[in-house]
């Protein structure tokens, strides 16, 4: 069988497999591919510097530009390599503008899983010779046990040098570390991972404090934008749910091998839709993708991170995952229910997590309903020519300025693309202006922003998420038996935080048009309810009950959801 090298940066990669994209996703390179290779996106360009490789495709004509065609840019998923071939990224990752602040005020008592407990053991004698394992143990009256066969082992050269003095790491009933008799300040780390991007944070759990954050890609991505191709990845390729958990486990920790206290870490949280809560912990979530969609497991779960390989953190830290709503409702929108305290509402309140997945919470009285939506990931620049996150150099904001449209780029840096919050400002702006019409149609096809360019395809790929965000909206306002003038407050998550404009969100129709004072951004609600189950363990309660209280509807068994479909298409 014939080898083929690819030299992309200063590796060298060798494989029987001639797609470029397929040696990508093999070797964990990070490409921007929401499609998942099925041709669809145009995004996983790269340039092609010298080597032999297939022709130019149907398909790279209708995505690519002329003068990209004359610098050899191609799309990985079209290429097959002849023999070998040098390439070249057209980008690196830049920095995400992902909001890791929560936007309301939380006031908690700080009451963690994880407690700091002294100890003072007498030395043994031949009057008393209890092991030192059960001399730890009775120490503090048997309310506790070790149940790690590594910490046992730490035990003897422990005490020998420390003098019986030190600190035990208590996590519920058990003992997972042993540490100095200095050691007073643990860890935790809240992870809100997203289909499109990771924010993690870690803080301190002994006073709530924030230690250090990070947001990124995630790696994922290469093998699709949304859950659907990644649990339609792991069904057409051998062992595909173990490379898609690598992937993820190891840019986890990969992003975390910098911070200098993973010792110190003892708990992670982590919130997530359900497909991406099953890849994490190497669960296959194909069962999610068809009827009657049923996850694998929907309860709360909590292992040790050396189940996960996590070698350089702490090897006694635990890993918590929120409980799961339904195969489409997960831990995330749990997080953050918790976060802006739903339960405790009166009226009538809608939630909406407006990420890949667009999940929809509507509290009415006693009854909270939920749905997801599958918007797709055009918020998050997915399914968008030219759209990107937000990152250095993406539209974030557009507004009119004497008749004609004028944009802002994050980092004021050159316009390379376009994220989801200029998104909804530009089809706002072209409502306004008479350039787009009320079936969205562009008047001359494209809408011009420097070097950005929204085309008619674009327009058509926000109308289907905003419909389906909207009629989502309406799917529960009936289930409720209430109607969009009865609603009180409308809480809106995800990255957007608080750089989303309100006026031009109702503009566009992808919320209902209620007074402005009512729509209320929160921010990362999914990392602040991570956070929260840190700091406070009472909030895992409060999210297992809220599992098995939410209502979930299923939008596909909904006969009227086609024609809200179709008719909040139009703006």
């Amino acid at each position: 069988m014939k080898n083929y090298k690819v030299f992309y940066k200063d590796k060298v990669f060798i494989s029987d497999e001639r797609n470029l994209l397929k040696i990508f996703q093999k070797e964990k390179v990070k490409i921007s591919a929401p499609c998942g290779g099925k041709g669809l996106c145009g995004k996983c360009k790269v340039k092609i510097e010298k080597g032999n490789v297939s022709p130019l495709t149907e398909v790279e004509k209708s995505f690519l530009r002329e003068y990209e065609i004359k610098n050899n840019v191609r799309l990985a998923c079209q290429v097959f390599i002849e023999d070998e071939v040098y390439v070249a990224p057209l980008e690196d990752e830049r920095n995400i503008n992902i909001l890791t602040n929560f936007l309301l005020e939380a006031y908690y008592p700080i009451n963690p899983e994880v407690k700091v407990k002294a100890f003072k053991l007498e030395k043994p004698d031949l009057t008393n010779q209890t092991s030192y394992h059960d001399r730890l143990l009775s120490y503090f009256d048997n309310k506790y046990k070790i149940a790690n066969i590594f910490l046992i082992r730490k035990i003897p050269d422990y005490f020998k040098n420390n003098n019986f003095l030190g600190n035990v790491i208590v996590y519920k009933d058990e003992i997972i570390d042993i540490r100095e008799e200095s050691f007073n300040d643990p860890l935790g780390l809240a992870i809100d991972l997203g289909t499109t991007t990771i924010v993690m944070k870690i803080l301190s759990l002994s006073n709530g404090r924030e230690i250090w954050n990070t947001s990124f890609r995630n790696p994922l991505n290469v093998f699709g934008a949304d859950v659907i191709s990644l649990i339609g990845y792991t069904m057409e390729n051998e062992r595909g749910i173990d490379t898609l958990n690598y992937t993820l486990v190891s840019e986890i920790k990969e992003r975390l091998k910098n911070f200098q206290r993973l010792s110190d870490i003892y708990e992670i949280a982590l919130s997530g839709n359900p497909t991406m809560t099953h890849i994490f912990i190497g669960v296959n979530p194909e069962s999610i993708s068809f009827s009657p969609y049923i996850p694998v497991f929907t309860s709360s779960l909590t292992f040790d991170a050396l189940s996960l390989n996590f070698h350089n953190i702490n090897p006694f830290s635990k890993i918590y995952t929120f409980p799961l709503i339904s195969g489409y409702v997960g831990g995330d929108i749990l997080a953050g229910i918790l976060a802006i305290q739903l339960w405790r509402e009166d009226g009538n309140v809608i939630f909406i997590d407006m990420g890949t997945n667009g999940e929809i919470v509507l509290k009415s009285g006693d009854i909270i309903y939920s749905c997801a939506t599958a918007c797709g990931p055009a918020f998050e620049g997915g399914n968008i020519s030219m759209g990107m996150n937000a990152e250095e150099g993406a539209i974030d904001h557009v507004w009119v300025d004497e008749g004609k449209l004028r944009f802002s780029t994050i980092g004021e840096s050159r316009e390379r693309g376009m994220c989801g919050t200029g998104l909804i400002d530009v089809v706002a702006k072209g409502l306004e202006l008479g350039l787009i019409d009320n079936t969205g149609k562009i008047k001359g096809g494209e809408i011009e922003l420097g070097n950005v360019k929204i085309l008619q395809k674009d327009i058509r790929e926000f109308q289907l998420a905003k419909s389906a965000i909207r009629s989502g909206i309406e799917i529960l306002l009936r289930e409720a038996g209430i109607k969009v003038e009865d609603v009180d407050k409308i809480f809106l998550a995800g990255a957007f935080g608080s750089f989303i404009n309100i006026e031009n969100t109702i503009k566009v129709g992808l919320i209902p048009k209620i007074e402005r004072r009512k729509v209320i951004p929160v921010g990362n609600s999914s990392l602040k309810g991570a956070e929260l189950v840190l700091l406070n363990k009472h909030y895992k309660k409060i999210a297992e009950l809220l599992s098995k209280r939410v209502k979930y509807t299923e939008l596909s068994s909904r006969k009227d959801f086609q024609d809200l479909f179709v008719e909040f298409m139009y703006f």
